[in-house]
């Protein structure tokens, strides 16, 4: 058999997740994304609620898989068409969807995780070289197809977006505009569009809020255009998936991007997290005694669950942490977090220690419903208040309340009250006991 690319599959969150005893499959994801208007997607979710595994799905799925020197392998001889067969997939039952789409595709896979840290414009530079080299050491393979390169020179430079991390050769003009052009590459090489995915799509802004940051306008102006000038590069993309926890403004082009919040779209909600007939199937696999079941389903209900996800007027699905629901039905581990990363929980508790925000926690942790508008997106004067509020120790903004809960919630830890059916503007509460005790111990 011709040998494969290096396998970049081999941290595959998907493939380790189906190998678990707690798999859920959430494959006909991919069908959706296809066939629903807006060739381009954003779809938030909590941390921890399967946002990454899902992208690596789409990914398996989707990418035509080729050999070193960039040749495609026959599809049924690949390590994906394996994945998604031998485990007998619920997409595969669809079988002409199956064949049109399956392994059809160049894709871009870009994991922005690496701009989590940063605070400056010079450091954003830096991390996002190694977010470059990253994404373009996947199709190392083009430097074989001789009919792309004038002379010695182009590849180089092409080679100069792999070594990023290292030689910095990059202007900052190359750098915005490097993913288009890998996908010029990729376009021209495979002779079709190219599938974008993108992961942690906003992890470039957190580090702002919590630390001094004077280049909040550059940094949010570079990554808009930056994006932009991929997604909006409609003769070389044709489709899109990007995820996160927050809805971060992008500026003009963002309007053509078309945005699933959580527990705000039917259509896409109910793939990230559990459903509560997703739980009740798995805890019937795992467990056969009736009596234990019970428990274990009233252990999980009060901790885990109590997101309402409304379907059709006061009707709803309820909804869990899968992360929570796995790792108690794995290694029995009790409550977690997944409000912050661990280097910004001193700049949670300075934040908790407002006055106002601790009056506003306090009758959350009450019991009591507190009214939210969360259907904006954050611009970039949001994190700037909540920044300011964590530096000054005071309110500084009469919406300041509201933009930290309309984040509170971003992350988890709330959910639409029985009234609130349509998840964006009204009533909102605490879900369950791990988002309560979290919030317990911040105060």
């Amino acid at each position: 058999k011709i040998k494969q690319m290096k396998n970049h599959n081999k941290n595959s969150k998907f493939e380790d997740v189906i190998k678990s005893a707690v798999f859920i499959d959430n494959t006909f994801l991919i069908k959706d994304l296809l066939i629903t208007n807006g060739s381009v997607k954003l779809i938030t979710a909590p941390r921890m609620f399967g946002k990454s595994t899902n992208l690596d799905m789409v990914k398996r799925f989707l990418e035509i898989t080729v050999d070193e020197i960039g040749n495609r392998l026959e599809i049924s001889d690949t390590a994906n068409y394996n994945l998604f067969k031998t485990n007998g997939l619920n997409i595969c039952k669809d079988e002409q969807f199956f064949k049109e789409h399956f392994g059809n595709y160049p894709v871009i896979y870009i994991d922005y995780n690496p701009l989590r840290t940063v605070s400056s414009f010079i450091e954003l530079l830096n991390k996002l070289r190694i977010v470059i080299s990253q994404t373009f050491s996947y199709h190392t393979y083009l430097t074989g197809n001789k009919k792309l390169w004038m002379d010695e020179e182009e590849i180089t430079h092409f080679h100069n977006h792999i070594t990023q991390g290292e030689n910095r050769t990059l202007d900052k003009f190359d750098m915005s505009f490097s993913f288009q052009y890998l996908a010029l590459l990729l376009k021209k090489h495979f002779r079709k569009k190219v599938f974008v995915l993108i992961d942690n799509s906003d992890a470039f802004v957190y580090n702002m809020i919590f630390k001094e940051s004077p280049d909040m306008e550059a940094i949010c102006s570079f990554m808009e255009e930056t994006d932009g000038a991929l997604l909006t590069a409609e003769n070389l993309v044709s489709g899109g998936l990007l995820n996160g926890v927050l809805r971060v403004f992008r500026g003009s082009w963002g309007i053509n991007v078309w945005t699933a919040q959580y527990l705000q779209e039917v259509e896409f909600s109910k793939y990230y997290g559990l459903t509560e007939p997703d739980l009740l199937q798995t805890l019937n696999k795992l467990f056969l005694d009736k009596k234990k079941r019970v428990e274990v389903k009233s252990y999980l209900d009060k901790n885990f669950g109590g997101y309402r996800l409304y379907t059709d007027g006061s009707d709803y699905v309820n909804m869990y942490s899968i992360s929570s629901v796995v790792r108690y039905l794995t290694n029995g581990s009790n409550l977690g977090n997944y409000l912050c990363y661990p280097e910004y929980l001193d700049g949670w508790k300075s934040l908790f220690r407002t006055k106002d925000v601790s009056e506003a926690v306090t009758e959350l942790l009450a019991g009591r419903e507190l009214v939210v508008d969360i259907y904006e997106a954050f611009y970039k004067e949001h994190f700037l208040a909540i920044h300011n509020m964590i530096k000054h120790k005071k309110l500084l903004s009469q919406y300041g309340v509201e933009w930290f809960l309309r984040y509170l919630n971003r992350f988890g830890y709330l959910t639409p009250s029985e009234e609130n059916k349509n998840g964006t503007n009204g009533k909102f509460k605490l879900p369950n006991q791990e988002s309560r005790q979290y919030l317990l111990n911040l105060l």
